[in-house]
């Protein structure tokens, strides 16, 4: 009886460890599932999604890449308990991801008409 609770214990203490480790682990699998969707320049959910293709053509690089820097970005922000926080503390981000209602300057229309 006295080595059965011991087992016991024993794997009662392997679960808790596991369960403390998991936040983390699953936190590494969502930042590597988001710069995989910046590689593969798709979105899975129920099915796979393939982002837009640029309005504007530019050779040699990916959609939303250009120095690679917000795809290097994501990371694990925070672990708290049994939860933990993925994303990105650059302030494009966001709006990268959800979009954003951005006001037309008249600076902004110049350089844009002189792109053509």
């Amino acid at each position: 009886m006295a080595d059965e609770l011991k087992d016991f214990n024993r794997r009662l203490q392997q679960v808790d460890r596991a369960v403390k480790r998991l936040p983390r682990e699953l936190g590494a699998a969502a930042v590597g599932f988001t710069r995989d969707r910046f590689r593969q320049q798709n979105w899975i959910d129920s099915r796979t999604e393939t982002w837009q293709k640029r309005r504007v053509r530019d050779r040699g690089r990916g959609l939303l890449q250009k120095s690679g820097r917000l795809r290097r970005s994501y990371r694990i922000l925070r672990v708290l308990g049994n939860q933990v926080e993925v994303g990105s503390e650059l302030p494009y981000a966001r709006p990268h991801n959800e979009g954003a209602k951005i006001k037309v300057t008249q600076k902004m229309k110049q350089y844009f008409m002189a792109r053509g």
